[in-house]
């Protein structure tokens, strides 16, 4: 079919219809009609189809919205395949379309309409303005056509910025572009139209740039993509608006004296907060009637004085965008990244005001996270310095704008916001990667830059301080700890919590400025003598002097330079000083001591860093006589958690030292370990994770497989430390808490070094039963007790492992007392502690030490089997502790029944050893059964199950007389008050439930004999009862079955007693049901 018969016989009828009997079924024939035809040719025909359809839409402005928004719809396909080449047509156009949604010609909003017309009449003024051709436009940008184009603008701002649905906003912002000509699709070298369009509409842009300002920095509900438009629209807007188009200001765009002067006067007006342009306007009489100002605009145009004037006003906008180089979206940032190299390349001498900001923002903006934004603003750097010859930007003016940076930082961050933080954060890093080495040396070398720049940092990296700081641990750290903990990861370094950084990305950036200065040559060994400086003399930061002195040396360049390593070389000296090491860590009544006369590390209180920096800078004369008068104060709870967090940042910068330096480290072992190992034992929970840290990267740095190893290897240091120690002050804690984390970590091969240090503590613990220490040596015994049982399971394990491999079953036996002979040789070497030259005659057979008969022998049986060293060590330890049974201090006699409960089975097979500590530890050991203090009456049950399960036969008689009458009484009692309260976290209840869980073993350990079975089993039937907790059901259930094998006809008619009886028979067939009776 032809086109014209197309258009006679199919549209055109189609057309005629809707024309005649308007509604939305015709009107969509018509555009089928439409759509089906080609349109290459048809536009021999589109004045025949357009213009009756206008002239219908203006008709029908009155009517339904669906048959207008259809017909908008169909103007809108008919425009977007033609071309509007007369201005009339495109006037014709607008204005009906803006009539359907505008009161025409007033400035209000038609009311109640669907967002559905709303759409379609911005999506019908984007098609007749895409779709014109170059020559309607210049028409139409023009005076004669400001009425329209206002209205248009009008329309489209009150959409943006009121309009609740998603697409409407998006649609106006577009359209917005499209009025600008701005959009995507424009030719952005049409130099001449871009310049009308700028001398056109200028007079409208503060609204425009207005509503796209706020819908730009607008809430975070708002939707993102709207956000991104608002920004590319503006970007765009300002551009075209404020674009270099004079041959004057092309000329000056590559002249570099030129540029050098625009920076140089916009950091003027920078630094003089004042703008000269303003207070010309501010001189002008313009009138309040917005008309006549409207006129005065236009007959003055777009001057260069409105440019200057308007760039003045845009200060405040630019000011507060530079919140977006921090946004979290990558695409809003991206967006402002382009907005900002597009006006820098393109407005840099007609925004005299702003370049400083926007240039700022792309210099932020180059150590982006995401590596397209990255690469686009170094390019237009890179791009900007070619263009104007000069190697780097900011060289000249580099102290200007530091300097006005220092001026608003401190304001920054005390106002403790994340993203106006990170976006100054960021531009300083952009600037100082910008510099040449010697100008950033030359910058920061001015004192007062100096001193303001690290107060600055500082109070950036103030550090909180609280109560959560003297948390303390009744249980031992090491029994929670991992060696194998992420103590690298951030989050796990509890001591760094920050009181004007919020996020970690703001931490970050600062590691990286520090990295930077770190590795200018020159500048950071004078950073770092500052910074040592303010350290030596007890200044308030020290902690964030320690933080950021960390970050200077430990930050970038691997391999590690030889700059860089006498900069941590310095930093370990001073992190090794003893005043660090020493400090008290809980407030009490102990008092100060003068921090200019170093302590030793042994001494166990020191004054709080903080009170004594103080102290220091507030004292003029410095005498023992006044020392001692002036240090009578004590060490309050802000001194403590000052303490405990300087110590945690000793240790943490410690343990990066170590991993910065790697095996370089281990020139720092000798002085360090033992100090490390003394926080370990604190008690304090956040010092001992800080320790560990520093122990675990000690560890990685010089590369040893695990913690015992790194302490294996460096042993005799450790022994020489403690030896020391303890012939100076026996009595010293830190020395004891050395051995028990020595004892954690060690392993067999560590026992040598040791054996001098427990016979000193032997000699102090027997001399100091009352003495505070006391606990202290109580703790190394049992420390020692459990990992003696430790090593002798692995041994079992080592041999059991060894039988089962294949092919041994003709070697095993030589192989288990090869095991044997070493175990026996490590272990007797380690504790003998007879040193008589005759000993060494003694040698080894069939795992007995034999002796020639001239010598006196120590054995103590008739078979001469001597005791191996390491039960004497035992044996001796259970004396010790036996004694302190009888101490009033509870906690005493806790530990040494937790060491009881641990020594006593490593002598099960040695009974002339064990029956006479039987013996010995009999009536201390009942007379806690005595007592009402139920958390020892639990512990001392425990100890009489193992001690009944080694001794056997031995107590049976003194257990029945002393201990199982109580026994008796105690649970006969508690059943009824069980019953009635039900009080299970009461210690009481604890005890009825240890009771319940071992008088089974007691009775099956101790040969108890039948009526004595009876008796018990009578009172413990009581708990069967479902009127019991669930949990006493339970111990007195499992109670008779284990006594099912021991004593069974007893135990059945015991329980047929109670087999009938209402509350006791659901537990009574459980029981007959393990019985196989049911």
């Amino acid at each position: 079919m032809s086109l014209i018969e197309s258009y006679v016989l199919r549209i055109k009828p189609a057309l005629e219809v809707f024309l005649r009997s308007p509604s939305v079924s015709n009107l969509k024939t018509l555009q089928n009609e439409l759509e089906k035809s080609n349109w290459i040719y048809m536009s021999l025909f589109d004045a025949q189809v357009l213009i009756p359809l206008v002239l219908k839409l203006d008709e029908l402005s009155n009517d339904d919205q669906d048959l207008r928004t259809a017909c908008l719809e169909c103007i809108t396909m008919v425009v977007s395949k033609t071309y509007l080449k007369q201005l009339s047509a495109l006037r014709t156009v607008l204005v009906v379309t803006l009539k359907q949604i505008r009161h025409w010609p007033q400035t209000s909003i038609r009311p109640d309409l669907s967002e559905e017309i709303k759409v379609a009449a911005i999506k019908c003024i984007i098609a007749c303005l895409k779709r014109s051709t170059s020559d309607v436009l210049e028409q139409f940008y023009s005076k004669e056509c400001i009425v329209i184009l206002g209205q248009t603008l009008l329309t489209l701002v009150e959409f943006i910025e009121y309009a609740k649905y998603k697409q409407l906003v998006i649609i106006a912002l577009e359209c917005l572009m499209v009025v600008f000509y701005v959009y995507d699709d424009a030719d952005q070298m049409d130099v001449v139209m871009r310049n009308q369009v700028a001398n056109t509409l200028f007079i409208f842009l503060p609204k425009v740039v207005t509503v796209l300002y706020k819908l730009a920095l607008g809430d975070e509900k708002l939707n993102e993509i709207i956000k991104v438009i608002s920004i590319k629209a503006l970007g765009r807007i300002l551009t075209v608006i404020f674009e270099e188009t004079t041959e004057n200001l092309i000329h000056v765009r590559h002249d570099a004296a030129a540029f050098k002067e625009l920076l140089a006067s916009a950091l003027s007006n920078k630094m003089n907060g004042h703008h000269s342009m303003l207070n010309k306007l501010a001189a002008k009489n313009v009138s309040a009637r917005p008309e006549v100002q409207l006129k005065e605009l236009q007959n003055e145009g777009r001057s260069q004085v409105w440019i200057q004037v308007s760039s003045s006003k845009l200060y405040f906008i630019f000011k507060a965008m530079v919140i977006l180089r921090s946004h979290t979206s990558r695409r809003i940032r991206g967006e402002y990244a382009n907005m900002c190299c597009l006006l820098m390349r393109r407005c840099a001498h007609n925004l005299t005001d702003n370049i400083i900001i926007i240039l700022e923002s792309v210099l932020a903006l180059t150590e982006d996270v995401d590596f397209s934004i990255r690469s686009l603003c170094r390019r237009s750097i890179d791009e900007m310095q070619n263009t104007y010859g000069i190697k780097e930007l900011f060289d000249e003016s580099a102290d200007l704008l530091f300097e006005a940076h220092l001026t608003k930082m401190p304001r920054i961050i005390s106002r403790c916001d994340d993203n106006e933080q990170f976006a100054e954060f960021s531009f300083i890093k952009g600037f100082f990667n910008s510099l040449t080495p010697k100008k950033l040396y030359s910058v920061l070398t001015v004192p007062r830059h100096m001193e303001i720049f690290c107060a600055c940092l500082l109070d950036a990296l103030a550090l909180q301080i609280s109560f959560d700081f003297l948390e303390d641990e009744d249980e031992y750290i090491l029994n929670r700890i991992s060696s194998n903990f992420d103590f690298e990861s951030r989050p796990q370094l509890f001591w760094r919590k920050f009181k004007n950084l919020t996020s970690m990305r703001c931490v970050s950036i600062l590691q990286s400025i520090c990295g930077i200065l770190g590795r200018t040559e020159i500048l950071n060994q004078l950073l770092m003598d500052y910074l040592m400086e303010m350290l030596t003399h007890n200044d308030e930061a020290m902690n964030e002097i320690i933080l950021m002195t960390l970050w200077l040396g430990t930050i970038e360049e691997k391999p590690i330079h030889s700059n860089k390593l006498n900069l941590v070389s310095q930093f370990i000296e001073e992190l090794l000083n003893d005043r660090h090491w020493c400090l008290a860590l809980e407030p009490d009544n102990l008092e100060h001591i003068h921090t200019d006369k170093l302590a030793n590390w042994l001494v166990e209180r020191t004054p709080g860093l903080y009170e004594s920096g103080i102290e220091i800078r507030t004292q003029d004369i410095d005498s023992d006589d006044e020392a001692e008068e002036s240090s009578s104060h004590f060490v309050t709870a802000t001194d403590a958690q000052y303490n405990v967090l300087h110590t945690c940042m000793i240790l943490d910068a410690l343990g990066h030292c170590a991993l910065k330096l790697g095996e370089k480290f281990d020139i720092y072992i000798f002085r360090s370990l033992h100090k490390i190992l003394i926080k370990i034992a604190d008690k304090n929970e956040m010092v001992a994770r800080a320790a560990m840290f520093a122990l675990t990267s000690i560890q990685k740095a010089l590369k040893f497989l695990d913690l015992p190893s790194l302490i294996e290897t460096h042993i005799d240091y450790i022994g020489y430390h403690l030896n020391i120690a303890l012939k100076r002050t026996p009595t010293n804690k830190a020395a004891i808490d050395i051995i028990t984390v020595l004892l954690h970590f060690s392993s067999r091969n560590s026992i040598p070094y040791l054996e001098n240090v427990f016979e000193i503590i032997y000699e102090q613990f027997s001399e100091s039963q009352n003495n505070v220490h006391c606990n202290t040596y109580l703790k190394v015994f049992k420390a020692f007790l459990f990992y003696v049982s430790k090593w002798l399971l692995d041994c079992d394990l080592e041999i059991a492992k060894n039988l089962e491999i294949p092919g041994n079953n003709g070697i095993y036996k030589e192989n288990e007392e090869n095991i044997a002979k070493y175990w026996l040789n490590m272990i007797s070497d380690t504790f003998s502690r007879e040193t008589t030259t005759d000993s060494k005659n003694c040698k080894l057979v069939n795992d007995n030490i034999v002796c020639p008969p001239g010598l006196n022998s120590t054995c103590n049986t008739p078979t001469d089997n001597c005791l191996p060293k390491h039960l004497e060590m035992v044996k001796t330890i259970l004396y010790q502790v036996a004694k302190t049974l009888t101490t009033k201090e509870h906690i005493y006699q806790i530990m040494s029944l937790d060491c009881l409960i641990i020594g006593i089975p490593l002598l099960k097979d040695y009974d002339d050893i064990l029956l006479p500590l039987a013996h010995y530890m009999w009536k201390p050991l009942t007379e806690k059964f005595r007592q009402r203090n139920m958390i020892i009456m639990i512990r001392s049950l425990s100890v009489l199950v193992v001690l009944a399960d080694s001794a056997k036969d031995f107590i049976t008689k003194r257990a029945l007389d002393e201990v199982i009458p109580l026994f008796k009484v105690f649970l006969e009692n508690s059943a009824s008050h069980s019953v009635k309260f039900h009080s299970g976290g009461t210690q009481s209840y604890k005890m009825q439930v240890k009771l319940l869980q071992e008088f089974a073993n007691l009775v099956i350990s101790l040969n108890i004999d039948g009526r004595h079975v009876n008796e018990i089993s009578e009172i413990v039937s009581s708990y069967l009862s479902n009127e019991q907790c669930q949990e006493l059901q339970t111990a007195a259930v499992n109670y008779f079955i284990k006594l099912h094998n021991y004593n069974g006809p007893l135990i059945y008619l015991v329980l047929l007693k109670k087999a009938h009886l209402k509350h006791f028979h659901k537990n009574v067939t459980t029981i007959f049901n393990e019985f196989g009776l049911y």
